[in-house]
């Protein structure tokens, strides 16, 4: 039990290592998710919900445990990671920007 709430700490650490880039009026955010020990870990669903509208985007992460939302509006965003054995993990306060 122990050591699964270590890996879910390290989930959270590791999941929204994120780059939050504009495109024309909106952005983006990817990134990858790593378990403690820095292996990646694929299907995870990341979602991200706009703190002031509510707008929820989701992806699930490919074998390289890598993600992308891309055409996302300008905001603060909510971003959590889900996955079978983890304990779900939240960072908040994400910003996306143009240019």
């Amino acid at each position: 039990m122990k050591s699964l709430a270590c890996i879910c700490a390290c989930v959270l650490l590791s999941a929204t290592v994120v780059h939050a880039q504009g495109v024309g009026s909106s952005g983006e955010v990817s990134g990858t998710v790593y378990d403690q020990f820095g292996a990646v870990l694929p299907k995870v669903t990341v979602s991200l919900v706009d703190t002031q509208t509510g707008l929820t985007r989701k992806a699930v992460t490919d074998g390289a445990g890598q993600y992308r939302v891309v055409g996302l509006p300008p905001s603060t965003y909510d971003v959590r990671a889900e996955v079978s054995g983890f304990a779900t993990e939240v960072r908040k306060g994400v910003s996306v920007a143009i240019g």
